[in-house]
């Protein structure tokens, strides 16, 4: 070792070791890059010797050592590490390492004493009792030249007794001459496992020297390592082009300490990760969010194995590192565009149901969306809408756990402060990061968390109602497809807002309207009494004119006044009737009546107006209807009536017919069909939905023509109605029309008692 420091070279020799071992030794100096780092050394013990002459030569050797060249502690050492034989006590002056025969001659003990003495000790014969031996010893000499060893070759020659002495030492010479090339050839493989040493040297420099340019130009990957604290303590030329930060500054830091924390569930996942590290387990693909100082979040994926030294004591991780932040995006966006299909369907169904109140469908489709990403954790947000006046918005709907001091402040926000009153005032949808950085958050409270917010106008065109406010992570999506969702949500609430005031006004013109129709229909049902009592005045008077002398002229003038009278009492009567149905005061009666009596009765009050236009009218009972009926006769008179009249009015040549017919039985009860036809001029199929609105004619031509309010047939159609039955027309323009009607009917009182 001293020749190799001195001279920077590698050197080679026999040396006494501290295993009390002679050991063949090279050492050769350690340079890396001109730089002396250290030295290698290697070495063979003599055993290995001994054990090749042995096998060659065919003779047993035995190896003794100079005991004033080592110590007792040195020789029991080398016996427990290399399993050596002999004794340190049994000889004064040399020590065995190993033992041949199972006894040691005497003779060879004294030449051995004699060799470490100094004596040189020519090739000899000794006898153990049982063999003869012919004995050569060598010396092995240190560096210095000192023979500190010796070994002892013993050729059995008991077959042989006619050997010489010539013969002996050409056999030991034999021996020495091998000893001699088994060193040199020892020699020249520990200068082999030098040449490869060096070359596995140059080969771990180029493989350094490889990986370091990887690390250096990949693309895609970087590479880091941990100490045993799990602090980082390298990372690879390229980390910080990667993570848009200086490497060096996360150097000593935790992977805690880098992490972004967005939501609960990030720092959950980072407590796991962090437990699996610290029980040394190797990890694949742990994905986390970290921020650079510019603000921006990279979203990082990382694989790494625990190393160990050679005792097996824990040293850290080795692992690799990529950027996953592109791939996330777009599961982002995925996520955010189901997200935003499901939750549209959803609210639009709720907020369409308009049997529900609108602050309570604003709830229930609040809900819906805090179940999307960004918004599960904070579950918080409301609805505002714009005052009367213009100048503020106010809190209309609410969901989630808000403080008193944040509700009141939701109240009255004005246009242009904090983020509701901005986007209110211009319109546009606001995405705000971490509250505590966004200088527009200017609403604080005590024991406010980190948390963002989309804030989305309520647009109705280019009118605002108000806007959608929503609490998010503290860093919320921004991909197209979320905001666009949001803006279609933020349509839906608007137009759900629009109808409601929509529907809230018309229901207000409707309860206007009704009021005042009931006004109306107030008005003229109670002032019948007025309006019929001067009427039946004129009509009573003139026909007592009329019973008076008249000459010709006047008594034509009274009966102008007569029918015009009469026709005018039926105008009042028809609209006194509109009117007391529309007001509901119009009472059905239930008696029993004669039904042919009541039919002979109305349509003879036709026969002179019948005989006066040349047409016909009859009549016809079907045999299976009784005559004895229960129900209102006033109000069948009163709807027949209506009918064969306008049957009358509208056919100018030909007849009307009435028929009456049973079509349901059951019991005491059945169902009558009351049908008028006539031959007359008809009514187009498009003319016919409208017969029987108040107020309306088939023609407005027929109202000049003809005459009449207009009311007959929708009295009708109410009257038919209120007792229960139903009322329609068939009819063919130029043949005629059939009226008809149904009416439920019970038994008379008298047949039920019978």
């Amino acid at each position: 070792m001293r020749r190799a420091v001195r001279r920077d070279l590698p050197a080679s020799g026999l040396e006494l070791g501290n295993t009390a071992t002679y050991t063949l030794r090279y050492v050769m100096p350690w340079i890396d890059d001109g730089h002396l780092l250290g030295y290698i050394e290697m070495g063979m013990e003599v055993a290995w010797f001994s054990q090749s002459i042995e096998k060659l030569l065919d003779v047993r050797v035995m190896t003794a050592i100079d005991k004033r060249k080592t110590s007792a502690a040195a020789f029991d050492n080398g016996k427990r590490v290399l399993g050596l034989s002999g004794n340190w006590r049994d000889f004064p002056d040399f020590a065995l390492l190993d033992q041949s025969l199972p006894a040691i001659p005497a003779a060879l003990v004294d030449a051995w004493r004699d060799f470490f003495a100094g004596q040189p000790t020519p090739i000899f014969k000794i006898n153990d009792g049982q063999q003869a031996w012919s004995v050569g010893i060598i010396p092995l000499k240190d560096i210095h030249g000192n023979p500190v060893v010796s070994m002892a070759l013993l050729k059995n020659i008991s077959q042989e007794q006619s050997a010489d002495t010539q013969q002996l030492l050409i056999a030991t010479c034999l021996a020495a001459l091998f000893a001699l090339l088994l060193y040199f050839a020892l020699s020249s493989r520990l200068r082999q496992i030098e040449a490869r040493q060096l070359a596995a040297h140059e080969s771990l420099v180029a493989n350094e020297q490889r990986f370091s340019d990887i690390f250096s130009t990949s693309t895609d990957w970087w590479f880091w390592e941990m100490d045993a604290d799990l602090r980082f303590s390298f990372f690879s030329d390229n980390a910080s082009a990667m993570l848009q930060r200086d490497a060096s500054s996360m150097l000593g830091k935790t992977r805690h300490d880098l992490l972004a924390a967005i939501s609960p569930q990030d720092h959950a996942a980072m407590q796991q990760h962090i437990a699996e590290l610290e029980r040394h387990e190797a990890f694949h693909q742990f994905e986390y969010r970290t921020q650079a100082p510019n603000g921006k979040i990279t979203w990082i994926s990382t694989s790494g194995v625990p190393f160990f030294d050679a005792q097996g004591a824990f040293k850290g991780f080795r692992g690799a590192g990529i950027d996953i932040t592109l791939r996330k995006e777009q599961e982002q966006r995925t996520t955010d565009e189901a997200e935003g299909a499901k939750a549209r369907f959803a609210v639009a169904r709720i907020l369409q149901d308009n049997e529900r109140d609108l602050h309570e469908r604003f709830a229930a489709a609040l809900e819906i969306i805090f179940d999307m990403r960004d918004l599960s954790i904070k579950r918080r947000g409301g609805i505002f809408l714009r005052s009367d006046n213009g100048k503020n918005s106010g809190l209309c709907s609410i969901c989630g756990d808000f403080s008193q001091q944040l509700s009141q402040i939701g109240q009255s926000v004005p246009l242009g402060y904090c983020l509701c009153g901005r986007a209110a005032e211009t319109g546009e949808l606001i995405i705000s990061d971490d509250c505590f950085t966004d200088h527009r958050h200017e609403q604080q409270w005590p024991g406010m968390m980190a948390h963002g917010h989309y804030v989305v106008p309520l647009n109705i065109g280019v009118e605002n109602l108000g806007v959608l406010s929503l609490f998010t992570d503290p860093y919320p999506s921004r991909s197209a497809e979320r905001l666009s969702a949001l803006r279609q949500l933020a349509d839906l609430f608007a137009l759900a807002i629009a109808n409601d005031r929509a529907y809230q006004a018309s229901k207000d013109a409707a309860q206007r309207a009704a009021a005042a129709n009931q006004a109306k229909s107030d008005f003229l049902a109670n002032m019948s009494h007025e309006i019929r009592t001067p009427m039946n005045a004129v009509l009573s008077m003139t026909e007592f004119l009329l019973d008076t002398d008249l000459n010709d002229e006047q008594r034509d003038f009274a009966g102008i006044v007569k029918d015009s009278a009469e026709s005018l009492m039926k105008i009042i009567d028809d609209i006194l009737d509109f009117s007391k149905i529309e007001a509901g005061k119009l009472n059905i009666e239930t008696i029993d009546f004669s039904l042919h009596t009541l039919i002979e009765q109305t349509t003879n009050l036709f026969m002179p107006q019948v005989s006066s236009k040349g047409i016909s009218l009859s009549q016809q009972i079907a045999n299976d209807v009784d005559d004895l009926q229960h129900g209102d006769p006033f109000r069948i008179r009163q709807i027949l009536n209506n009918l064969i009249s306008n049957a009358i009015k509208f056919t100018a040549k030909g007849k009307v017919s009435l028929t009456i017919e049973a079509i349901e039985r059951a019991d005491d009860a059945l169902k009558l069909r009351f049908t008028v036809r006539d031959t007359g001029i008809g009514i187009a199929p498009e003319k016919i939905a409208t017969l029987f609105l108040p107020f309306s004619q088939a023609d407005t031509s027929i109202t000049r023509r003809y005459g009449g309010t207009g009311l007959g047939l929708s009295i009708s159609r109410r009257l038919v109605e209120l007792m229960g039955g139903e009322i329609g027309v068939d009819s063919v323009v130029g043949a005629g029309s059939a009226f008809w009607f149904t009416l439920p009917m019970q038994a008379s009182e008298l047949h039920q008692a019978v």
